[in-house]
């Protein structure tokens, strides 16, 4: 069975909603932000995390986790 962590609201207290969020596989930091889920992995990779857990923080309090 797969354990997931659900990362803390602190984790997103200054992201504005409707963009798309890179975190650590530890999901202790945001690695980085963008408009796009594109644009966000490719942030990510070039700061090297290759695996980062994205989602986008949704306008209305629901998630979308990839």
């Amino acid at each position: 069975m797969l354990a997931i962590k659900i990362p803390s609201a602190e984790l997103f207290a200054n992201i504005r909603p409707g963009l798309w969020v890179a975190i650590s596989p530890d999901q202790d930091r945001v690695i980085c932000t963008a408009k796009t889920l594109e644009e966000v992995e490719r942030k990510a990779k070039e700061q090297g995390e290759e695996d980062p857990f994205v989602m986008r923080v949704p306008d209305d309090n629901s998630a979308l986790i990839l």
